[in-house]
């Protein structure tokens, strides 16, 4: 499977927050009882958005390089890691 990674921009917030909610749902919902995994959903959007106006941030976006440019009509997440550059 081939990836392509490229920065995110303020029109892929909803891909940043849809992978997010995925990731929540099955990683630390199945394992953390106590997670919230309404977060993303719920304060996900600003979150995400004020990040990308970060000059100090790098958000990436990867996703298999045969997946359609949007998600959610994809079927599956696309897979994000936000990493401060502090």
């Amino acid at each position: 499977m081939n990836m392509v990674i490229t920065e995110a921009s303020m029109d892929q917030v909803a891909e940043l927050v849809a992978s997010a909610q995925a990731l929540f749902l099955e990683d630390d919902g199945r394992h953390d009882p106590l997670m919230d995994t309404g977060w993303p959903q719920r304060d996900g959007t600003p979150y995400y958005a004020d990040l990308l106006q970060d000059k100090a941030c790098l958000c990436l976006l990867a996703r298999r390089s045969d997946d359609p440019p949007q998600w959610p009509d994809t079927g599956s997440p696309p897979q994000t890691r936000c990493i401060p550059a502090r």
